[in-house]
């Protein structure tokens, strides 16, 4: 296994996950 590709994807994921909540944070209105 190649550690810096399961570090890309985990990074890619949670860029992603941090993306999703700043969308629900202004729809909620925080």
């Amino acid at each position: 296994m190649d550690c810096r590709l399961i570090i890309e994807r985990v990074a890619i994921a949670w860029t992603e996950n941090v993306l999703d909540l700043d969308r629900l944070f202004e729809r909620e209105g925080y």
